[in-house]
C-alpha cells in the first residue's frame, strides 16, 4: 500500500566502496598483508557515500535526523533510492521537504528505520517489525523480498552503527489523513479542520475501522466563499466524513452513506459523483490511502443543508406562516435593522400566534400611533447573536435587544416564556429563526398594555395628570396593581377635574404590589397610592372607594404587564 504509486522503473543498485576492497583482496590472493576494508562508520555516512541515495540524504538533513542516525544505534534502515523519490509527484515531494512540514517528513523517514541490526537472513514471511516512528512494517518474501509494498533491491550494507537495505519506494503508511491532506495540497481543508477543532478527530481511527474523507479541493473552498463559524463549520466538515474505509471498488451505484454529521450522501457512477442533501459534487480522484483511512477528492464543498442566501427579513417574507410578522416588522420600521449584519436570533410568532391576539388589540398594536409599542414588542422577540437550539438550557435567561430578558424552559417541551418553540434553527445569512406559537408581550408596562387594550380615556387622563412615569414604574420593586376604568366609565363620570384633584382620583385606582385576583378576599381593605384605601368585595368581585355610593364592578382581572397587573372596572373610583 503506497500513497504515491510507482513512477519510472529506472532502479540503480547501491555500489558501495566495499566492492573495491573485495576486488583488491582477490588480486592479492593469499597475501597476508592485505587489509579488509573498513565499513562506513554510520548509516548516514553510507548514504552520503552513495550517489543513489542523495535525495534521502537531503531529506534526512531537512528533517534534522542526521545527528540521530549518526548515533550509536544500531539501526536497520530501509533506504529509498533516488528513483523512489522521483516517483513521488513533484508537488507532493516539494511540500514534504518544505520547512513547515518537518514533523511529517520526520514521521515518514523514521518509519523507514527499525531499532537493532536486522540482516536479510533474519527476515521471515509475514514478519512485522516496529519502527522507531512507532508503527509496524510487514515483510513478505514470496515473489521477491518486500517491505510493505516496496521491493528490497539490495541488502546487508553494513555500517558501524547498523545495516542498510535499499528499497524502490518511499513508504508513507505511517501518515494519517491530516498529514496526507497536508502534503497533497489540501491546505484549505486542513485549515478549516483546525479552525473547527477537529484535527484530533480526523487523526483518529473511527472506532478502529478507519474513516473515509471526501476532500474538497482548495478551489472548491474558494468557490464556496467565507466559511461559517462553529458549530456550523463543524457540521459542514463532518458531513464530508464517513466511518470505515470505503474504497472506490467497494462502493456501488446509488449506495447511501451515513456521515459523521448525521446526514446522508449517495455515491453515484457514470460519472462518479456524490449526492448530498443540498448539492451534488464530482469525485475527481479516489483511494488516496492514509494510516487511518482513505481520501476521495471532490470538486465542491458538500452542504448538509440548503445554501443560506436570505437574511432574516427575506426568510420571513418567503415563509407563508410568518406573513403577519412581516406586516408587523414593516409597520414598526424594523426591516432595515433585521436585514443588517447581526447576527440575530429571532423567536418568530407564526400567524396563528397573532390570530390568538384579540382582533381589536392587534389592530391597535399595528396602528401608526403605536409604533413605539409595536417596536418594543418585536424587539422583545430578538436576541443578539446566533443562539441555536443546542445552546438552550433549562432555566436559561437571555437578554433581548429590547433590554428585557426571556426565560427558556425545556421540561415538557422547549418554551420561551410561555410560548412553545415549534421549529428551530432556520438559518439566515444574518442569524437564526425559531418559530413560536405565541406573541410575547411581557416587555410592555401598564401604560403600553392599557393603550393597546383600548383604555384611551384612562391613558389620556394619566398623561394630563403627569402620571405616565409613575405608571411605568415598578412600585418600589414590587410592581403595581391598577383598577382600570373603561372608556364608558369615564364618559359616565363626565368632565374630569383638573389637577391636583385629577391626580387624587387616578392614584386612588393604583395599589402597590401585584394583587392578582386569586389573592383578593371579601371586605379586604387595600391602601392606594392616593393615601386612602379601597375595599374589595366578592360574589361578584367588586371594589369600592371612600367616595363611591356603591361598589364598582370588576369585569376582567389579571391582565399582566411588565411592571404589574390590571383589573378592569366599570366605574371610576372616587377617593
Amino acid at each position: 500500500m503506497r500513497l504515491f504509486g510507482r513512477g519510472r522503473r529506472a532502479w540503480t543498485r547501491f555500489a558501495p566502496v566495499l566492492l573495491a576492497g573485495t576486488a583488491l583482496l582477490a588480486a592479492c590472493g593469499d597475501d597476508e598483508s592485505a587489509v579488509e576494508p573498513t565499513p562506513p562508520a554510520t548509516v548516514v555516512a553510507a548514504a552520503q557515500a552513495s550517489p543513489n541515495l542523495s535525495t534521502l540524504v537531503s531529506a534526512l538533513t531537512a528533517a534534522d535526523l542526521v545527528g540521530t542516525l549518526s548515533g550509536p544505534g544500531p539501526f536497520t534502515v530501509f533506504a529509498p533510492v533516488n528513483s523512489a523519490f522521483d516517483a513521488v509527484p513533484a508537488d507532493v515531494l516539494q511540500r514534504l521537504l518544505a520547512t513547515g512540514n518537518v514533523q511529517i517528513l520526520s514521521k515518514v523517514l523514521r518509519y523507514h528505520v527499525v531499532p537493532g541490526r536486522i540482516l536479510a537472513a533474519d527476515l521471515r514471511e509475514g514478519q512485522e517489525v516496529t519502527t522507531v516512528e512507532g508503527t509496524t512494517l510487514r515483510i513478505t518474501l514470496a515473489g521477491g523480498a518486500r517491505v510493505n509494498n516496496a521491493r528490497i533491491t539490495t541488502t546487508d550494507i553494513q555500517t558501524g552503527n547498523g545495516v542498510v537495505h535499499l528499497i524502490d519506494a518511499v513508504m508513507t503508511e505511517s501518515l494519517d489523513i491530516v498529514d496526507v491532506a497536508t502534503i497533497r495540497g489540501f491546505s484549505s481543508l486542513v485549515s478549516a479542520v483546525a479552525s473547527a477543532g477537529l484535527v484530533d478527530a480526523v487523526r483518529g481511527n473511527g472506532a478502529g475501522q478507519g474513516i473515509t474523507v471526501f476532500a474538497p479541493t482548495n478551489a472548491a473552498f474558494t468557490a464556496l466563499g467565507t466559511l461559517p463559524a462553529n458549530p456550523a463549520l463543524s457540521q459542514v466538515l463532518t458531513y464530508h466524513v464517513v466511518a470505515g474505509r470505503a474504497l472506490a471498488a467497494s462502493l456501488t451505484d446509488n449506495q447511501q452513506l451515513t456521515t459523521l454529521q448525521g446526514g446522508t450522501v449517495r455515491f453515484r457512477t457514470n460519472p462518479t459523483r456524490l449526492q448530498g442533501i443540498a448539492n451534488t459534487v464530482n469525485i475527481t480522484a479516489t483511494d488516496i490511502v492514509a494510516k487511518n483511512g482513505v481520501i476521495h477528492v471532490i470538486d465542491a464543498v458538500l452542504l448538509p443543508t440548503a445554501p443560506v442566501t436570505q437574511n432574516i427579513v427575506q426568510l420571513a417574507g418567503a415563509t407563508p406562516q410568518l406573513s403577519t410578522l412581516v406586516t408587523a416588522i414593516g409597520a414598526a420600521n424594523l426591516g432595515a435593522t433585521l436585514s443588517g449584519a447581526g447576527p440575530f436570533t429571532v423567536f418568530a410568532p407564526v400567524n396563528s400566534a397573532f390570530d390568538a391576539v384579540p382582533a381589536d388589540v392587534l389592530q391597535r398594536l399595528l396602528e401608526t400611533g403605536n409604533v413605539g409599542i409595536l417596536s418594543k414588542v418585536l424587539r422583545y422577540h430578538v436576541v443578539p447573536g446566533r443562539v441555536l437550539a443546542a445552546d438552550l438550557r433549562e432555566g436559561q435567561e437571555v437578554t433581548t435587544v429590547e433590554g428585557t430578558t426571556l426565560r427558556i424552559t425545556l421540561a415538557g417541551g422547549a418554551r420561551v416564556n410561555n410560548a412553545r418553540i415549534t421549529a428551530t434553527d432556520i438559518q439566515a445569512t444574518n442569524g437564526v429563526v425559531h418559530l413560536i406559537d405565541g406573541v410575547l408581550t411581557e416587555s410592555l408596562d401598564i401604560v403600553d398594555v392599557a393603550t393597546i387594550r383600548g383604555f384611551s380615556s384612562l391613558v389620556n387622563a394619566v398623561a394630563t395628570a403627569g402620571l405616565v412615569d409613575a405608571l411605568r414604574g415598578n412600585g418600589a420593586g414590587q410592581g403595581i396593581t391598577v383598577f382600570a376604568p373603561t372608556n364608558a366609565a369615564f364618559t359616565a363620570l363626565g368632565t374630569l377635574p383638573a389637577n391636583p384633584a385629577l391626580s387624587n382620583v387616578l392614584t386612588a385606582h393604583v395599589v402597590n404590589g401585584r394583587a392578582l385576583s386569586t389573592g383578593l378576599s371579601n371586605n379586604q381593605s387595600v391602601p392606594t397610592l392616593q393615601g386612602g384605601s379601597v375595599t374589595i368585595q366578592t360574589g361578584p368581585l367588586r371594589v369600592r372607594g371612600a367616595g363611591n355610593t356603591a361598589p364598582v364592578g370588576i369585569s376582567a382581572t389579571d391582565i399582566v404587564a411588565k411592571n404589574g397587573v390590571i383589573h378592569v372596572i366599570d366605574g371610576v373610583i372616587l377617593p
